[in-house]
């Protein structure tokens, strides 16, 4: 069963979803461009896709399964070994993706309306090495995530979150304008 943190997290999930189908759908009846349509979609479907894990405890049964994969293949004491380079390898491919979506964005001139679903998108993109650490659990990086009043693994959540929420947010209130 999920804890009332992970459900609210689904209610915040589903809400971002919703705006960027909205988004999706003003885009469409305003006869943007397909990538444009495609990006809100695409995005939708990526929080939908979050909630959906955070109601089933996706991360929790993908942590247990590896480290049944680990005892069962008696790599298990070794495994500080394995996690560090796994985190390495999404920190490295992480770095190396932001330098590749900063280098697009500077190359084009982009209006609000191409930016934002790009921008939506690039913040989903961010749970991608957030969940390898959560899943992960190397004990430095859930140290950092998980201690303090307010953990940096809420912050970081909720800003990615946020980030594709306002996006969808504003561009409704310019695609209606367009409209």
């Amino acid at each position: 069963m999920a804890s009332s943190l992970s459900l609210g997290a689904a209610v915040i999930y589903g809400a971002t979803a919703l705006a960027c189908l909205a988004a999706a759908h003003i885009a469409r009846k305003a006869s943007y461009q397909g990538a444009i349509r495609r990006g809100w979609a695409l995005c939708a479907g990526g929080y939908l896709a979050l909630l959906v894990v955070r109601l089933i405890d996706g991360e929790d049964r993908i942590r247990d399964a590896l480290r049944a994969w680990a005892y069962a293949a008696d790599i298990y004491q070794g495994r500080e070994g394995l996690q560090t380079v796994f985190v390495l390898l999404f920190v490295v491919t992480a770095v190396l993706a932001l330098a590749m979506v900063w280098r697009l964005w500077r190359r084009k001139r982009h209006s609000p309306d191409q930016a934002l679903p790009c921008l939506a998108n690039c913040a989903l993109l961010g749970f991608a090495p957030l969940y390898a650490l959560r899943i992960v659990s190397l004990h430095v990086t859930d140290m950092l995530l998980y201690t303090g009043p307010i953990r940096l693994n809420w912050v970081i959540d909720l800003s990615l979150t946020g980030i594709s929420l306002a996006c969808a947010l504003l561009f409704l209130r310019l695609g209606g304008a367009r409209r």
